[in-house]
C-alpha cells in the first residue's frame, strides 16, 4: 500500500506540517475512489459520470504533486515564526484544493455537481446544480409490449440539455429538448420485458429540475 500511495503522489516529506497536509490528501483520495466506486459498480447510478470518475482518478495525483511540490518550494522562503506565514500558507490550501476542483470540472467530459434525486408517491423529483455531459436519470423495466406514456415537468435556469430515453442497445426512442420551462409527457413504443433508461445531456447547463410521474 505504501508503494501505491508513493508511486502516485511521491514519497511524504518529513516535515510534521506538509507531513500533516500530505496524507491528509492522500486519504481524501481514496475515500473519494471508494465511495465514487461504490456508487458507479454496486449501486450502477450515474454511469454517465465513468469518464469524469477516470479523469479523477488519473489527474488528482497528477495535479497534488505539481501543487505540493510548488508548495514545498515556496515554504522555503518563510518564517514560521510570523502570523502572516500562516495566513498565507491558509491561502495557499485553499487555492490549491480550488485548483483541484476546478480543474477537474473544465476538463471531464461528465460532471454533475449539486444532484438531488427523491421519490415521493411514485413523484421522482431530480434537481442539478451543474451537468457538463450526460447523467442518469431512472431505469425503466417495461413487462408488457405497447405505447409507454409518461408525464413530465423539466425546466433549465442556464443552457439547455436533452431529456431522453434509451433502449438496452442504447438506441435513442424518444427525446426532447428542455431550454425553459415545460410540461409533457414522455411517449415511445416498447418493446415486452426490456430495460430502458431515462437520461440527461447537455454540453452544460445549470439549475436543471425535473419532475416525471411515475406512478402514471
Amino acid at each position: 500500500m505504501k508503494a501505491l500511495v508513493e508511486r502516485l503522489f511521491g514519497k511524504p516529506p518529513s516535515a510534521t506540517f506538509l507531513h500533516i497536509f500530505y496524507w491528509f490528501y492522500v486519504v481524501f483520495y481514496f475515500i473519494a475512489v471508494i465511495m465514487g466506486g461504490i456508487s458507479l459498480i454496486i449501486l450502477a447510478e450515474h454511469w454517465g459520470n465513468f469518464v469524469s470518475f477516470a479523469l479523477f482518478l488519473i489527474l488528482y495525483p497528477l495535479m497534488f504533486r505539481l501543487f505540493f511540490k510548488l508548495f514545498q518550494t515556496i515554504l522555503t522562503y518563510f518564517d514560521f515564526k510570523k502570523r502572516k506565514t500562516w495566513f498565507i500558507l491558509s491561502a495557499g490550501l485553499i487555492i490549491i484544493v480550488g485548483g483541484m476542483i476546478t480543474s477537474l470540472f473544465l476538463f471531464g467530459d461528465n460532471v454533475t455537481y449539486n444532484y438531488s434525486k427523491t421519490t415521493v408517491n411514485g413523484q421522482l423529483k431530480v434537481t442539478i446544480g451543474t451537468l457538463k455531459g450526460s447523467t442518469d436519470i431512472e431505469d425503466i423495466y417495461v413487462n408488457q409490449s405497447g405505447m409507454v406514456s409518461i408525464p413530465f415537468e423539466g425546466d433549465v435556469n442556464e443552457g439547455s440539455a436533452d431529456l431522453i430515453v434509451k433502449d438496452e442497445n442504447d438506441v435513442i426512442m424518444w427525446e426532447t429538448d428542455l431550454s425553459s420551462s415545460q410540461e409533457n409527457e414522455i411517449t415511445f413504443q416498447a418493446q415486452a420485458n426490456s430495460d430502458y433508461v431515462i437520461l440527461l445531456q447537455t454540453n452544460e447547463a445549470k439549475g436543471l429540475h425535473l419532475t416525471i410521474d411515475l406512478a402514471n
